[in-house]
Order: structure tokens, then sequence, then C-alpha cells
């Protein structure tokens, strides 16, 4: 056996101080490292997420065709999974009815403008004409009912014409006679006078020979005789001149009010007609746009899905979905449902990954999107 031997080691000052440096530093080094970790996990954010289940769509959802009106079917030129273009008709509808409604109130309309034509045409006393026809439509085509309308319009405006213009001149003529009457009232009138005139003389005269006796008194009475005649005369010429200068006064009134009549006519009933010009273009408008809606086109380009009518015939209700087109165009979004407690750690603007669960995990990578619109309130579950 070897026998056991005890050691002692002896440590100097210096290699003690060395000792105690090393020992000092490392618990420095362990507390300043739990420091930071306690610092770290107290003011660092801790990433979470939220995960929700989605349904895989196109921006702005399916578009649903529906008519305003509704009607009978008439065709139906598509199917489910057809392509169609912006304005592509989808389906027809029997539009008789609204045909003949259009047609109805375009003959209304034609009438109308010729009424207002030929009451223009009389308001300026000329002659009536056509050019209130449509531009490339000619008088021989309108439907005959409608032409005899017109052309009893046309007549009774040309009657009318003739008729005011012969009233005219009827006081045109009695105004001329008038003032001939005058014109030869005042010629009398400067024949009285002169012999007024000269029968004054004749009376001064012979009145002095009756004061000498060289003429008798009969001679005399009968010259004042004579005299008071032409006095009498020549004031009847003077009554004549102002009656006659005062018809003619009446009858410049009475073409005046006779043309103030006729244009106050004629104004009322162009006003009527105007009236009823408007009123049949705003409902020819309506029938034009029923006519057009007979057409049931595709409002954007897309695939037809969910068609829900396949009867020629079949009735369509007011405001009744037809079908739906899944749009071309627009970002694939997904519209998805997080929980109420998940709403503080989503944002508008945050990055989010998307996992396809109807393909293989192992083989599909999963996409980054962003989250684009958060709704206001919490949504319920309906149906």
């Amino acid at each position: 056996m070897t026998p056991s031997s005890n050691y002692t080691v002896k440590f100097s000052d210096a290699d003690k101080r060395v000792g105690r440096t090393q020992i000092i530093a490392g618990y420095s080094i362990i507390a300043v490292f739990f420091s930071c970790v306690f610092a770290w996990s107290a003011l660092a954010p801790i990433s979470s997420a939220a995960v929700a289940k989605g349904v895989v769509g196109k921006d702005g959802h399916r578009k649903t065709v529906q008519h305003l009106e509704g009607g009978i079917i008439n065709e139906i030129l598509v199917r489910d999974g057809d392509r169609v273009t912006r304005g592509q008709p989808l389906i027809t509808l029997r539009d008789v009815q609204n045909k003949s409604d259009h047609e109805l109130l375009n003959k209304q309309r034609l009438i109308a403008l010729a009424k207002q034509s030929s009451l223009v045409a009389e308001l300026e006393q000329r002659e009536p004409d056509l050019n209130f026809l449509p531009a490339g439509k000619t008088f021989e085509v309108i439907d005959a009912s409608v032409r005899t309308t017109i052309e009893g319009y046309l007549s009774a405006a040309k009657s009318r014409l003739q008729l005011h213009r012969d009233q005219l001149d009827l006081i045109d003529r009695r105004q001329k006679q008038a003032e001939e009457k005058i014109a030869a009232l005042r010629s009398e009138r400067t024949a009285l006078e002169k012999q007024r005139r000269v029968l004054a003389q004749e009376h001064k005269k012979y009145k002095e020979f009756e004061a000498k006796g060289l003429v008798t008194r009969a001679h005399v009475f009968s010259l004042q005789r004579d005299k008071t005649e032409i006095e009498s005369d020549h004031s009847a010429n003077r009554v004549a001149v102002e009656n006659t200068r005062q018809e003619i006064n009446n009858l410049a009134m009475e073409k005046s009010e006779l043309e103030g009549a006729r244009a106050k006519r004629i104004s009322n009933e162009l006003d009527k007609t105007r009236s009823t010009l408007v009123d049949l273009d705003e409902r020819l408008s309506k029938t034009r746009d029923r006519l057009e809606r007979t057409s049931i086109q595709a409002p954007i380009d897309g695939v037809v899905v969910n068609l829900l009518v396949n009867t020629i015939g079949g009735v369509i209700q007011p405001g009744e979905a037809l079908l739906d087109i899944v749009p071309d165009s627009g970002d694939l979004v997904i519209d998805a449902r997080v929980k109420v407690a998940d709403r503080d750690t989503i944002r508008v603007g945050q990055p989010a990954e998307v996992r396809f669960t109807a393909f293989n995990q192992r083989l599909t990578a999963p996409v980054t999107g962003t989250v684009k619109l958060i709704s206001a309130d919490a949504l319920s579950n309906s149906g």
C-alpha cells in the first residue's frame, strides 16, 4: 500500500484578489442577462394571430340580374356556365303591348306636331307646311288615319287663315271707302264755302239795292233762304266728315280687336298643344325604356351562374331574380369571420397568411394577402 499523504496549498494575496474579481464578474454577467430577459419580456410585443375560416370570391361579388316590370319570356339566350360580355342580351321578353303603346304615342305626337306647326303658321299668317315631319320621313308613308287627321288640321288652318284675311280685306275696303268719302266731303265743303261767300256778297249787295228801292224784298228773302241752306249744308258736311272719321277709327279698333282675339286664341291652343307634346315625350321616353328593357342584357363581363328561368312563355314577376353573373375582372377576396375576442389583433392593411384547405397542405404553399376591410359591428349568423 502506498501511504497516504496530506497536501496544503497556500495562495498568495495577489492570487486571492484575482479569484475574487473573476467571481464578481461572473455574477455580474448573470445578473445583467436576467435583467435583459426581464426587460424584454415586459416591453417587447408578443405576436399573436387570429385564425378564421372564409370563402373565396371576386371583389364586388356576383351580380344578380333582375327585371323592373317583369313580363312574359320570349327567348332565353344563355345557359349556366356561358361567358358573356357587358351589354350582351341574356333573355328577351315579349314586346307586343309595349310596341303597340309606343306606336300609338308616336302617332299622337305626330298629330300634335302637325297641329303645332299649323298654329304657328296661322299666327305668322302664312300657309302651313310639312316641316314638322321627322327627318327622312315623307307624308306618304304616314299611317292613313294619322295622315287624314293631319290633313284636317292643315286644311282647317288654311281656312281660318283665309277667313282672317277676308275679314281684314273687308275692314280695309271699308276704311278705304270711308277715306274716299272724307275726300269727297272735303271737296263738297270747299264748293259750299265758295257758294257761301258768293251768296253772302250778293245778299249784302241786294240789301243795299232794296234800301234804294232797286229790288224787291222777295228777291232779298230768296237770297237769304239760299244762304241759310248753304250754311246748313256746310254744317251737315262738317258733321259727316267727323262721323266718317269716327267710322275709320272704329274700323281700326275692330281690326286690332280681331287681330288680338285671333292671336290670343292661337296662343292658348299653342300652349295646350305644347303641353300635350311635353306629356307625350315623357310617356314616349317611358315606353322606349320599357321596350329597351324587353331585352335583358348583361351588366358586366363574366360567367352566367344560377340561371333560375328556363320556360319560354313563362311569367317573370317584377324585381324577380333571373340569374347571377360572376365577374371576370376584380381581385380575389376572402370573406372571413373572426372571433370578437380577436378584433384587437387585426387592422386594415395588415398582412394575412391564407391557406387553402381544399388543397394538399404539403404541396400548397400559403398565400400572402392584405386585410382590406373590417366590419364596423359584429355580424350575427342568420338562417
